[in-house]
Formats: C-alpha cells, structure tokens, sequence
C-alpha cells in the first residue's frame, strides 16, 4: 500500500517535469517577459511540489520504519508471554504430579493405619478375653527349663513386636 502511494507520488512528479520540459521546448527569443516569470513561477511550484512529495515520502517511511519496530516488539512481548504460559503449564503438571504422589502416599499410609489399628484390636481383644494368660503365667507353669527359655525368647519376641507395630502406628499418625 506504501509503495502504491510512494508510486503515485512519482507518477505525478514525472508527469509534471514533462509538463514543465515541453511548455518550456518554445523558442527562447520568442518568449515575453511575463512568460518567462510565469515559467519560472511554474517551476517554484513545481520544486515546491517536488519538496512537498519527497517529504511525505520520508514520513511515509519514518512511519513504516516505527511500524517495523512497534510490530517487532509486540511479536518478542507474545514471545515472552506464551514462554512465560508454558513455564507456567509445565509448573503446573509438576504441581499436579507432585499432588497425586502425595495423594497416593496418603491413602497408601491410611490404609497401612487401618491395618495396623485392625492388628492392635485383635490383640487388644484376645488380651482382654484370656486375661494375662498369654503373659507370665503359662511361662511359669513349665516344667522344662529349655521349654521355659524357648517360651521367655518366644514373648520377647512377641512384645518387641507388638511394641515395633504402635510405634509404627504412632510414626503413621504423625
């Protein structure tokens, strides 16, 4: 569109430098005084008009020139935002992977909570109903003393068990 402007403008120069060269292809000798002051007024408005034309042709360019650069940068300014949109989408994933792990875990220390206070019941319950009889008592009743530390080795065991499966109950709740 600017180069149409800019065409047209040297159309109508050309045209009236041709203008000017033939009105001025008489003879010399023949003209007047007056013609040649007319000639001359014509050609002032001519080199007016020419000054006219190349001026606006330089703003048309100035114009286009900050154009360009306006255009330039608004194309790096979206090309920082969709950057910054999909730093921003990536973060976001992340965010949503890191929230479904911490979620899985969750359920997965929920579930071993249950188990675990399921296995604390059971044996709750079983003290409660046989009493101390699982204790002391039996392990004192034997009459063989390798059966009597076999048995001692045996409730050991069962109590660093029971006391392993609180504290883990405990570390879970926490």
């Amino acid at each position: 569109m600017m180069n149409g402007c800019c065409g047209a403008a040297r159309r109508s120069l050309l045209a009236v430098l041709l203008g000017v060269s033939l009105a001025a292809g008489g003879p010399v000798g023949a003209q007047t005084a007056g013609e040649v002051a007319e000639k001359r007024s014509d050609l002032d408005e001519i080199k007016q008009r020419i000054r006219q034309l190349q001026k606006e042709v330089a703003d048309t360019e100035r114009s286009r020139s900050g154009a360009a650069t306006a255009r330039a940068e608004a194309e790096r300014a979206v090309s920082r935002v969709q950057r910054s949109l999909l730093e921003a989408d990536a973060e976001r994933r992340s965010t949503e992977a890191a929230l479904a792990a911490l979620e899985a875990e969750q359920r997965e220390v929920e579930a071993r909570i249950a188990g675990r206070q399921d296995e604390l019941a059971a044996w709750l319950r079983r003290h409660y109903m046989y009493g101390a009889s699982d204790g002391i008592a039996p392990l004192l009743a034997a009459g063989d003393p390798g059966q009597l530390a076999r048995d001692a080795h045996y409730l050991e065991h069962l109590g660093r068990a029971r006391l392993a499966l609180i504290e883990d109950l405990r570390g879970d709740l926490r």
